[in-house]
């Protein structure tokens, strides 16, 4: 029942209220007892994300409809969390970095219009049917930042809201499923935001590595230039299954040319780009 270690501490900022159901037996058992029916305390370590200053919030699934939900800080828990869960195959899933997203239906859903949240998770099915359990806590990177630099947009520009021409994405997958680890399917639509410099970024979602990723340059509600950019993004390698996504830097050279160029050298390219960091676009 989320039984973590608690440390004492003025800022703990923790929530064990709202468990979705409470365990029988939770009080243990004695050797005496048949201990099928004792649940497993599920031993959980916390090292490698006790830096973290962020909400984590934790999912347990297991057989007949258990449910664990718990929402802890890491810095909490430097070492470790535990939890009393069913004698089963349980389903754990972390996730950090929700903002303007919300937890439905064990999907992390997008909505139309939004972009993804800076999205970390961490999934993983852990073998409960002892009298212990153990997991590692290692959540990995499931957006991707994606800098598009119109080179014929006014660098000058300091309101993109003043200018028409804007770059729209569109793909296939608008969310994460926390019971599976996998992307979300469903319609993701959003505006990319002008950061400056003629630049915009958008914060996409994991996508399928196969579906399309179309990029539209709208100007008044229309589109004047599209071309699918997961064909640009995979021709210069970036990969979609990674396990931590990598951020990506696009080019246009012309954007009322766009569809006509198809992504080729004319038209469009993908930057070299170091995690983490911007790089050198060298063009």
């Amino acid at each position: 029942m989320g039984t973590g270690r608690q440390h004492k501490h003025r800022n703990l900022i923790i929530s064990l209220s709202m468990l979705t159901i409470v365990l029988a037996g939770s009080q243990g058992c004695s050797v005496k007892e048949d201990r099928s029916y004792c649940p497993s305390l599920l031993i959980v370590n916390t090292e490698e994300i006790s830096q973290s200053i962020s909400p984590h919030v934790i999912h347990i699934w297991g057989d007949r409809g258990f449910h664990l939900y718990d929402k802890i800080i890491p810095e909490e828990y430097p070492h470790e969390w535990t939890a009393e869960v069913k004698r089963s195959m349980n389903t754990l899933t972390a996730v950090c970095g929700l903002d303007k997203t919300e937890i439905e239906d064990r999907c992390v859903t997008i909505h139309r219009g939004q972009e993804s949240d800076r999205l970390w998770a961490h999934h993983s099915l852990v073998d409960c049917s002892g009298e212990y359990g153990y997991d590692t806590l290692r959540l990995h990177k499931q957006y991707c930042v994606l800098t598009i630099d119109m080179l014929d947009y006014p660098e000058d520009a300091t309101d993109w809201s003043k200018f028409s021409a804007i770059p729209e994405i569109q793909g296939s997958c608008s969310g994460y499923r926390l019971d599976e680890g996998s992307p979300l399917h469903g319609d993701f639509l959003a505006n990319a935001r002008y950061v400056g410099n003629g630049m915009f970024q958008i914060i996409l979602p994991r996508q399928e590595p196969d579906d399309d990723l179309l990029l539209r340059v709208m100007q008044d509600g229309v589109s004047i230039g599209s071309v699918d950019i997961g064909i640009v993004l995979k021709m210069a390698g970036f990969d979609w299954k990674k396990e931590d996504l990598d951020d990506a830097f696009i080019i246009i050279r012309n954007s009322n040319s766009i569809d006509m160029g198809g992504g080729g050298d004319n038209t469009m390219k993908v930057a070299a780009w170091q995690f983490g960091s911007f790089g050198t676009p060298g063009w």
